[in-house]
């Protein structure tokens, strides 16, 4: 007698449902990447936030730190304008200290002189403490008839230090963090009111 052996035939797949397979998988892993670069962007924009917003604290309590400590001196007058501003600080030890905002590359600069180095008209040491700044202002207090009013200059020929000094800071929008500007006043408590000689 003859044995008969059944062959099983093996299914495939077919075109179609091989058509079918490759479209969804390529939908999901599109929504996967659209998902991840999505959350990717929105992770840089919290980070490039993040590093605009801790150089605009460096700048305003490096600044705020050195004003409150300015003092009186008769060699080193308290000068400023709407982009630098000099004065003698205590902080460390006595010093000659200047920051200056160049417009032109955005930087703002440290400059700091002992009194040796200030009177043989040395440079000193510079830093620069930002960059990517789009605009450093300083206003300075002084008396008018018993109101205080701000003046974008101080030059005293007889030491006197303004009561306080307001900081205007503007910084560059980044990749994805837009610009900001903060603004801060800083009371000097060495300081005095000046009354208006207009």
């Amino acid at each position: 007698m003859k044995q008969i052996t059944k062959i099983h035939s093996r299914s495939a797949f077919t075109f179609i449902e091989l058509m079918a397979a490759s479209a969804i998988f390529v939908m999901l892993a599109t929504a996967i990447y659209l998902s991840f670069s999505v959350g990717v962007r929105s992770w840089r924009k919290i980070e490039d936030s993040c590093v605009v917003r801790q150089e605009a604290r460096h700048v305003l309590t490096l600044l705020s730190r050195e004003l409150r400590c300015a003092i009186r001196s008769s060699l080193v007058a308290f000068n400023g304008d709407e982009h630098s501003v000099s004065f003698c600080s205590s902080l460390r030890d006595f010093s000659c200290v200047k920051y200056e905002y160049d417009k032109r590359t955005g930087v703002i600069k440290r400059i700091s002189r002992t009194y040796a180095q200030y009177i043989s008209g040395e440079d000193g040491k510079v830093s620069t403490i930002a960059e990517g700044i789009s605009g450093l202002e300083f206003l300075y207090s002084y008396n008018s008839n018993g109101n205080i009013k701000w003046h974008d200059t101080w030059g005293s020929t007889d030491g006197e230090i303004p009561f306080g000094v307001c900081i205007k800071l503007s910084l560059k929008p980044r990749s994805f963090a837009p610009g900001q500007e903060l603004s801060k006043t800083v009371i000097i408590p060495t300081g005095i009111l000046r009354e208006d000689s207009e």
